[in-house]
């Protein structure tokens, strides 16, 4: 018997490959929210779609999840619908996507307000990768609220706009497994989803795999720092190895030398200022390193660098990486590194890349570090990831 329906806004590879089966696990029915008219008409057409996980080990586990069905995010009328009665929505969308997300929420605050009074407070997971997203949308919401005081206070005391950090990898549909079925989608059988248990307004439903945590922000650093921050490392080092494949720059000895160093900073600083276990730290350290090398999941070198200049600025995987390990006493050697690796990532197709290598060459490296990762032009890391980046410039081919 179904337990309700979530809302999941994003019908793309997070919103299908991780969350969606995480609901419908828990006996939720999934109503998507998404732009793409010919995926909406063919999740509708089915009331499923099919998920194949491939573990490093080989494992292939084929699913189905459902059942879901779909609305167009234009359809205001439709999207409100479904979020008066919902027992809870989740957005994968983007931070970027967050005023038209608060636009189509607005109107489903209002039904529930309004016509649904019975209901219960209104959560909304964030599973959007970036620190602060839950608030992010809480002020976008606000934005659009246009002095409407009743709706405010019922957002103020109804609404819970709740952080989430994703860590299952979802690469995007090859055209093979299009070619299969446009709905499969392939995913690393990872279940877990840490979310802000102090942000979540009521009880958390019991959803296997939802974990909430009361020391949140420390995994979305661990998750940052760690997880994001060793998948950067092995794409723009793997890149300057000629590797085209995540897993390529995983089985490298020599990058697996580099990531190890890279944990062993980054990781101390993250027991000493979050509290971790060592033991606990290592042993995720491990597992990722293993589920990095899953040859089944075809990640690209290109995918994970993918716009490169969000990467670099001092609240994401690197140079927030080598700001947590100062503040911790610790130097940032081996992520420095990286950092000079990523800025000697000179792939044409990436959003920024040419961008970051057209003020290399015109305002040289402490500039246009100061300009992409705001720190400085003569703060230590800056002077150090500079070092770094004049090794790897002279060790290129001539």
């Amino acid at each position: 018997m179904s337990r309700g329906t979530v809302v999941q806004f994003g019908a793309g590879a997070i919103g299908r490959g991780f969350l969606a089966p995480l609901w419908t696990t828990a006996d939720y029915e999934v109503v998507f929210v998404d732009i793409d008219r010919r995926l909406i008409d063919r999740l509708n057409a089915r009331g499923s779609y099919p998920l194949r996980l491939v573990a490093a080990t080989g494992a292939v586990d084929n699913q189905v999840v459902g059942p879901v069905r779909a609305v167009e995010a234009g359809f205001s009328a439709a999207v409100a619908e479904a979020l008066t009665h919902c027992a809870f929505a989740c957005s994968a969308v983007g931070v970027h996507a967050f005023q038209g997300l608060a636009a189509a929420l607005v109107p489903g605050l209002l039904g529930r307000m309004h016509q649904n009074r019975e209901a219960p407070p209104l959560n909304v997971l964030c599973c959007e990768n970036q620190q602060g997203a839950g608030q992010g949308l809480r002020n976008a919401v606000n934005d659009s609220l246009a002095g409407n005081k009743g709706l405010q206070d019922f957002v103020d005391t109804s609404v819970g706009f709740v952080d989430a950090s994703v860590g299952r990898m979802v690469p995007p549909p090859t055209p093979e497994l299009l070619a299969e079925d446009p709905l499969l989608i392939l995913a690393e059988p990872y279940s877990e989803l840490p979310i802000d248990g102090t942000a979540w307004i009521g009880p958390v439903p019991p959803v296997p795999g939802l974990l909430p945590k009361a020391n949140f922000a420390g995994y979305v650093a661990r998750k940052l720092f760690t997880h994001n921050g060793g998948h950067a490392l092995l794409a723009y080092e793997g890149f300057q190895r000629g590797h085209p494949f995540l897993w390529q720059a995983a089985e490298d000895e020599e990058l697996v030398s580099e990531l190890t160093g890279c944990w062993q900073e980054t990781g101390e600083a993250l027991v000493r200022a979050w509290g971790f276990e060592p033991a606990e730290q290592r042993a995720y350290e491990a597992d990722l390193l293993v589920r990095f090398r899953n040859r089944a999941l075809g990640d690209t070198v290109a995918r994970v660098g993918w716009d490169v200049a969000r990467k670099v600025r001092p609240d994401d995987r690197l140079v927030g990486a080598a700001l947590l390990c100062a503040s911790q006493g610790i130097e940032p050697v081996h992520v420095c590194r990286a950092i000079a690796a990523a800025y000697a990532y000179d792939a044409p197709g990436d959003a920024t890349a040419p961008e970051i290598q057209e003020r290399l060459r015109s305002e040289g490296f402490r500039q246009a570090f100061s300009r992409f990762s705001r720190l400085p032009p003569d703060s230590p890391i800056a002077r150090r990831a500079e070092r770094e980046y004049a090794t790897i410039v002279a060790a290129r081919p001539s």
